[in-house]
């Protein structure tokens, strides 16, 4: 695919969204905008965050670079598994949604980080929180300062950490198994095993940002901005980081690193992906209706969004069979409502139970659809946004790596 990017529009877009103080879930809409801007000059581009990614598994595509099936085999189960709803549900009024259990996985309350019954307080304002992750029982985040610079710094219930590691350019990102922990500085990807403290980088140079699509056990998979979105992988502890070949844009990866969604297509009028199994090198099912951004913990489905993928959120998200392609269910909003529901971020809470971060008007909550029930339930309470979102940030927010 050619990709006939405006390197000078992209970097400013991209430094806009990496110092306006929002927090980075909403700072898509910044990269977003590049989008409409390149489509109206006729050129193409896209840039996404997101990862939900477990297992160390070497990642390629080309040959002499492809990793081997699994010799476990599944077990087969007793009883036919349960198939997925393939119903479509919208969500209006947030206050209408039934009450239901508080998510089961971490998310930020306001400036806490809730962690079942463990709750571990910032003590800043949302606004000053550029990033946030969970690793070893511990929270790592990115405190944007008064000149925009942003310094890790880490909380812990569970064990002893310096306050503070630094200056750091983005992050921190965290793998699914909760384990290590990544950021990128000045010319390094540096990495923290939490289990044994050693904290391990790379030189990749002069690199504002990066595209990071999984995390899955130690290896890091990411894209650079000045390569033209080239998916490279570092397994924390190696001394360079390597290329993921056979690929145009990589947007997520699977827990065990056998699957990856690849955007093969960018057009005036939306994008394509295909699905990609990484132990032959075969597509497995393409699509022009949504784009896909993340796995569930076991790979069996895949969360997605409007293939278009301009504005202040998504207009909509998707569960979709990761090998197949199936529509498994559909969350939507009321076509015709008196204010509008924006998706603001997702992110799988169990192997098919999916979080979604909502704003209606000037409130927002997080809410929980479950694939085979066709159902979806409010898993926090619904919380006034006092200011503007964009600026302010929002009182809930999703960890998703």
């Amino acid at each position: 695919m050619t990709h006939d990017i405006d390197q000078d529009l992209r970097q400013a877009l991209h430094r806009r969204a990496a110092t306006t103080p929002h927090r980075p879930d909403l700072a898509r809409a910044v990269i977003r905008h590049a989008h409409t801007i390149q489509r109206r000059r006729r050129v193409t581009g896209f840039v996404t965050a997101l990862a939900l990614v477990a297992v160390a598994v070497p990642l390629g595509i080309r040959a002499g670079d492809l990793t081997s099936r699994s010799s476990e085999q599944p077990q087969i189960a007793d009883t036919p598994d349960p198939e997925p709803s393939g119903v479509t549900v919208q969500i209006g009024d947030l206050g209408e949604l039934a009450e239901d259990q508080v998510p089961q996985v971490a998310y930020l309350e306001d400036s806490t980080l809730v962690v079942g019954e463990d709750r571990i307080q910032l003590g800043l304002e949302p606004a000053q929180v550029a990033g946030v992750a969970y690793a070893g029982g511990s929270a790592f985040f990115a405190v944007r300062g008064d000149t925009g610079g942003l310094d890790l710094r880490v909380e812990s219930n569970a064990a002893d950490w310096p306050d503070s590691l630094g200056p750091i350019q983005q992050g921190p990102w965290a793998s699914a198994d909760q384990r290590y922990v990544a950021w990128l500085r000045d010319g390094q990807i540096a990495g923290i095993d939490t289990e044994t403290g050693d904290e391990l980088a790379v030189s990749v140079g002069a690199v504002d940002l990066l595209r990071v699509v999984g995390f899955a056990g130690d290896t890091l998979y990411f894209a650079e901005d000045r390569s033209r979105d080239v998916l490279r992988r570092w397994t924390i502890g190696s001394e360079s980081t390597g290329p993921v070949g056979g690929l145009e844009q990589g947007t997520a990866v699977s827990p065990d690193a056998t699957l990856v969604a690849d955007m093969v297509k960018v057009t005036d009028y939306g994008t394509c992906t295909e699905m990609r199994d990484m132990t032959t090198g075969d597509s497995l099912w393409e699509t022009c209706d949504y784009r896909v951004l993340g796995f569930s913990p076991g790979g069996t489905y895949v969360w997605g969004a409007d293939s278009y993928g301009d504005g202040f959120a998504e207009s909509y998200n998707v569960v979709l069979d990761a090998r197949t392609g199936e529509l498994a269910m559909r969350i939507d909003r009321p076509r015709r409502a008196s204010e509008t529901t924006f998706f603001m971020d997702s992110a799988f809470e169990t192997e098919d139970t999916l979080l979604l971060l909502l704003l209606r008007g000037q409130q927002a909550t997080i809410a929980r659809c479950d694939v085979l029930a066709g159902e979806c339930t409010r898993a926090t309470p619904v919380a006034d946004v006092p200011g503007d979102p964009l600026v302010d940030g929002l009182p809930f927010r999703l960890l998703s790596g």
